[in-house]
């Protein structure tokens, strides 16, 4: 690998700060465990976060819209449910850091285009994969395996 030595004089820093506000949309077929996850990794490194949930399970929406702020602190964390037209007013907004987005490829292609106006770094998660299979083979497929 080679010698290293010149760097020994170095003295690597690192730097525990906060990102600032981060946008974390979710989907509806796991959304209790896509919400949690993020939201414990972004308030526990000290940012403030706001957390759009799918429209398509209105219960865990309205569970996260009223547990959130009773049991949380309201000034950290946000909730804003709705559909197309919130998301889309959410995605124009400018974030400080990372917009976590679980979902199909199509929204996810608006999400990346709405983050490149600000610059804005941007995780996201797509497609129709089977979860934890190597070589990522479609449900219908897997359906005829076994």
């Amino acid at each position: 690998m080679g010698d290293h030595s010149q760097l020994a004089p170095l003295q690597p820093v690192v730097r525990k700060e906060p990102k600032g506000v981060v946008l974390v949309i979710y989907p509806f077929n796991p959304p209790i465990w896509t919400c949690i996850d993020p939201l414990v990794g972004t308030i526990s490194a000290g940012n403030a976060i706001a957390v759009k949930p799918s429209k398509m399970g209105p219960h865990v929406s309205t569970l996260f819209a009223d547990l959130i702020p009773k049991y949380l602190v309201p000034k950290l964390i946000a909730v804003v449910n709705g559909a197309a037209p919130e998301a889309t007013k959410l995605l124009e907004l400018r974030w400080d850091h990372s917009e976590q987005y679980t979902g199909g490829r199509r929204v996810g292609r608006i999400v990346s285009i709405a983050t490149v106006k600000h610059l804005t770094p941007v995780s996201l998660h797509l497609g129709s994969w089977v979860w934890g299979h190597p070589y990522g083979v479609r449900w219908w497929k897997l359906r005829w395996i076994f």
